[in-house]
């Protein structure tokens, strides 16, 4: 969020951008977990710069902290409204702690603030060139001078789609500080591939890997992590599906490490749904280590209320060698209207995915919401306008529902 000097070339398939400003604020990041509301969230900075903000909804994955699973990026107005004196927050909508898969969820606020000093310069070049239909590659340097947390951020990327059960992301970057302090690389790579008559078999991986020195609190990854996930789905027949899921998540400041790996198969008849499967897990911090395995069982049963569909499902991990260590989980999901659905989860688990307890903490986590599709092709927007405006008016906001019919 900038005023000063944007230009952009586009041919089709290559673009290039070059920008600069001289600005004399300073630029500060916060996550503030869900908390299930809509209102109590307050930014620990303020105040901060009107109108500068950039507000995210993310999602971390729950055995890989590090490693973002998704963005979303949120409007002014539509979305949040915020008080840039008292830093208060509040939501169009309850910000669960934890999706359906259980993983948690964060608000990142990225604003300006006063800092008082000398103005500064920011700038920076970017290029994208569309190499053949599947082939895309990418480059950016952004030099920002400020006196205080001044860097440079330079990186490339390549995105590869031979066709379309098939998609290849590749990154790298670096952060050169300007106080001296410790520089630091990163990279990140993603494979996604679906095969196999209607898709049966689907298989991704994700690994990403950052140094201490690349402090950049807005990318995809926590600095001084390695971070892998991968998983693959196949439909053996039509009535059983196997799973594979494995994790890997090190500090690389620390001796923090978890790994995990194991296999589930869900077999369907009639109105059920049953599971089993088992995984083993390892952790290790700086004074102890562990490693152990699991057994999961599970079931889903679908049934009808009066004309609507609805579901319960139920799964239990074990520690084959610890009774002490086990995780119980149970949700259900109801049709209210035809395009309007309840659903909850609850889990409780001890020692399954805590590191630092080692299986002497308990938690438990609740997720309960209501899901609609009842309009397709819909979304609401907002539109922030700044200077310009023929009526005089420096700030001028636009929200609206736009669509496809």
């Amino acid at each position: 969020v900038l005023t000063g000097f944007n230009s952009r070339y586009e041919n089709g398939r290559a673009r290039f951008q070059l920008f600069a400003a001289q600005t004399e604020e300073s630029r500060s990041t916060e996550e503030i977990p869900g908390n299930g509301t809509a209102l109590l969230f307050r930014l620990d900075n303020a105040p901060i710069i009107a109108n500068s903000e950039i507000v995210e909804l993310l999602v971390r994955d729950r055995e890989n902290p590090g490693l973002v699973l998704t963005a979303e990026r949120l409007s002014r107005f539509g979305d949040y409204n915020i008080d840039s004196i008292s830093g208060e927050l509040s939501f169009a909508e309850p910000v669960p702690s934890f999706d359906e898969e259980l993983n948690p969820i964060f608000v990142r606020v990225t604003y300006d603030q006063e800092s008082g000093g000398e103005e500064y310069l920011v700038a920076g070049a970017r290029a994208h060139f569309q190499a053949t239909d599947a082939l895309s590659v990418g480059a950016s340097i952004t030099d920002d001078a400020s006196p205080v947390e001044g860097a440079t951020l330079a990186g490339g990327y390549i995105a590869w789609q031979p066709h379309d059960a098939t998609t290849v992301t590749a990154g790298a970057a670096q952060v050169i500080h300007n106080d001296g302090s410790e520089s630091g690389n990163a990279q990140r790579i993603s494979v996604e591939h679906r095969w196999g008559e209607n898709n049966r078999r689907a298989t991704s991986l994700t690994a990403a890997r950052a140094e201490d020195g690349f402090t950049k609190s807005d990318t995809g990854i926590a600095a001084g992590r390695t971070e892998l996930r991968f998983e693959h789905r196949e439909r053996l027949s039509p009535t059983l599906q196997g799973r594979v899921e494995a994790t890997h998540s090190e500090s690389l400041q620390s001796e923090d490490l978890r790994s995990s790996i194991g296999a589930t198969f869900d077999k369907s008849f009639a109105n059920w749904t049953l599971r089993g499967g088992a995984r083993n897990i390892t952790q290790r911090n700086s004074n102890e280590s562990d490693s152990f395995t699991t057994a999961i069982v599970g079931a889903e049963r679908r049934f009808q209320i009066g004309d609507r569909n609805a579901s319960v499902n139920a799964e239990y991990e074990q520690d084959v060698s610890n009774i002490d260590r086990n995780r119980l989980s149970f949700g259900s999901r109801v049709q209210l209207l035809d395009h309007l659905h309840f659903n909850t989860q609850y889990e409780r688990q001890s020692g399954i995915y805590d590191l630092s307890s080692f299986g002497q903490d308990t938690t438990q986590s609740l997720v309960a919401g209501f899901e609609s599709d009842i309009i397709d092709n819909t979304r609401l927007y907002s539109e922030y306008r700044m200077r310009g405006g023929i009526d005089g008016r420096t700030l001028a906001t636009a929200s609206g529902i736009r669509g496809n019919y």
